[in-house]
């Protein structure tokens, strides 16, 4: 999966365990990068360090075996070492629906991108990511720390406005791809 997600070359076999370390790549998903941590599957504590840090556990789980039982023992391993992280499930057949994947991990991340814009400019091609939720003014810290109190108003272009362009405060709650225009 990691392969196929990242295109970073990883070891692929028609046997289990055939990764034996941590294997790094990176997913782009739309216009944000997402780290993709691969662990070997024998869940020894070093490995298992690794899912207690992470924003979500992808299972992969082999379609061609007793989806259930397989299920089963992750849950069981899960459980008894007390991780608690959120998991999505990927059952492996061929073809790979890529673009579901992608779409179900984004989905769980609880993500959302913003961008912002100069006058009288296009925005940004690289969104500010936050993680569950963002206003405007988590958006001015993360820009400028000094244009916090030189705040005047900002814009905002997106779904969380009725009208574009709408003149907002800083306690303006954005949704998943707003822009947003700051006037200090």
């Amino acid at each position: 999966l990691l392969k196929i997600l990242t295109g970073v070359d990883v070891k692929i076999a028609n046997y289990p365990y055939t990764t034996v370390k941590p294997e790094v790549g990176m997913m782009r998903y739309e216009d944000v990068w997402i780290q993709i941590v691969e662990v070997p599957s024998t869940f020894e504590p070093a490995w298992l360090g690794i899912a207690h840090n992470c924003d979500l556990i992808i299972r992969v789980i082999d379609g061609e075996c007793d989806i259930d039982e397989q299920r089963r023992e992750l849950k069981k391993i899960l459980d008894e070492n007390g991780i608690k992280v959120k998991t999505i499930k990927v059952v492996m057949k061929r073809p790979v629906d890529t673009e579901s994947i992608k779409n179900a991990i984004w989905k769980n991340l609880n993500l959302i991108r913003i961008y912002t814009k100069d006058q009288g400019k296009e925005s940004e091609k690289t969104p500010i990511v936050f993680k569950n939720k963002a206003t405007v003014e988590d958006v001015v810290r993360q820009v400028h720390k000094d244009f916090l109190k030189h705040f005047r108003f900002a814009k905002v272009w997106g779904k969380s406005v009725k009208h574009q362009g709408a003149q907002v405060g800083l306690e303006h709650e954005l949704v998943d791809k707003d822009i947003v225009q700051i006037f200090a």
